[in-house]
């Protein structure tokens, strides 16, 4: 787990602590346990909801959109609320088609760029 530290974007926790004081209000849908990982990148705190495949309301894995709408439901928002982010079309993309939200697919990347990319979005997509 203290590897995933050294693999967290710069800025990470404050543009998920900036995308919150926006008024989002921030899930993960993992098909594996998180909150540890979550813990160990130091952004735990910064989410609302957890989910996983595993928790009993879901048990199905992505692309099936059962983990995206139990998470929905415990963030409290609609489908039209919802923006899932996710690194990979053809899973995370196809269950948020399914699931009927909007999507954004970034590359997986440490990279400055991509992290400064995900703070104009929040900053461009108010609801």
């Amino acid at each position: 787990m203290t590897l995933l530290r050294a693999c967290v974007m710069d800025d990470l926790h404050d543009t998920l602590g900036q995308a919150r004081k926006q008024g989002f209000r921030l899930g993960v849908f993992s098909d594996y346990p998180a909150n540890e990982k979550l813990r160990a990148m130091g952004v735990l705190d910064l989410f609302d909801a957890v989910v996983t495949a595993q928790d009993p309301e879901v048990q199905r894995f992505k692309p099936h959109p059962r983990g995206i709408e139990v998470t929905m439901d415990r963030l409290g928002v609609s489908k039209r609320e919802a923006i899932y982010i996710g690194d990979r079309a053809d899973v995370d993309g196809e269950a948020a088609d399914r699931a009927g939200v909007r999507c954004v697919i970034v590359r997986r990347s440490f990279s400055r760029e991509l992290n400064d990319g995900i703070a104009s979005f929040f900053a461009d997509n108010q609801l």
